[in-house]
C-alpha cells in the first residue's frame, strides 16, 4: 500500500551551506544525503508533495536529478523554483504556481499545502517551508522543510501525530512569540507580505 509524504527545501545545488546551517561538506555530498534519506523511506510508488524549492538554481543543478527521488511528485513551487513548468514536468506528475498552494484530507484534517507561511489559511491545518529551521511548528502550521527534520521527507502519520502534539500536548511555552518578551519587540524583522 502506497504511503503520502511531504517535504520542501531541498535546495539542490545550493552552495550557501553555512547560510543555510547544513553541515555538508559541499552541494554535492547534499544532494546524496538528501536522496539517500529520502529514498530510505519513500518508494516509487508512494505519493510526495515537494513544498518548494527543490532547485536552487537551473545554472547550479542538473533538473534530472529529481527523478533520483523516490515518489509520484507533487511541486507546490517556491521562490528558488526558477525552471519553466515544462521542465518540472518531466519529473513531477503536476506543478502547482509560486504563491499558489494545494488542499488535501490527511486523515480526515484539512491541511493546505503552500510554500509561504504568509500564505497559510485559517481554516485549514498548513504544511508549509521556506523557514528551514526557524522553526518546525507554529499552532496552526507544520514547517515540513528538511532543515527541521533531519533532512528527510514528512511521512502523513506524522502530520497527523504532530497536530495531534499542537492541540493536545505543547503548552505555552512552546507558544513563546505569546510571551510579553517577544510582543514587546514586534518592530523587529523585516515586514512579511501577507
Amino acid at each position: 500500500m502506497s504511503k503520502t509524504f511531504f517535504t520542501a527545501d531541498w535546495h539542490l545545488g545550493d552552495r550557501r551551506l553555512d547560510i543555510l546551517h547544513r553541515p555538508f561538506t559541499d552541494s554535492e555530498a547534499m544532494r546524496k544525503r538528501l536522496i539517500e534519506n529520502h529514498n530510505r523511506l519513500v518508494t516509487p510508488e508512494d505519493r510526495v508533495y515537494v513544498i518548494g524549492d527543490a532547485i536552487h538554481s537551473a545554472s547550479d543543478t542538473n533538473p534530472a536529478t529529481l527523478s533520483a527521488f523516490n515518489g509520484h511528485k507533487i511541486l507546490i513551487k517556491g521562490n528558488h523554483d526558477q525552471l519553466d513548468d515544462s521542465e518540472y514536468l518531466k519529473h513531477f506528475l503536476t506543478v502547482v504556481p509560486e504563491g499558489e498552494g494545494l488542499e488535501l484530507e490527511i486523515e480526515g484534517l484539512p491541511c493546505w499545502l503552500t510554500h509561504y507561511p504568509r500564505s497559510a489559511r485559517e481554516d485549514f491545518f498548513n504544511l508549509v517551508g521556506h523557514v528551514h529551521g526557524c522553526w518546525r511548528v507554529q499552532k496552526n502550521m507544520l514547517n515540513v522543510g528538511v532543515d527541521a527534520h533531519h533532512f528527510r521527507p514528512v511521512s502523513a502519520k506524522d502530520v497527523i501525530f504532530q497536530y495531534q502534539a499542537i492541540c493536545e500536548h505543547y503548552d505555552e511555552d512552546i507558544w513563546s512569540s505569546d510571551n510579553p518578551a517577544n510582543l514587546a519587540h514586534r518592530s523587529r524583522g523585516r515586514a512579511g507580505h501577507y
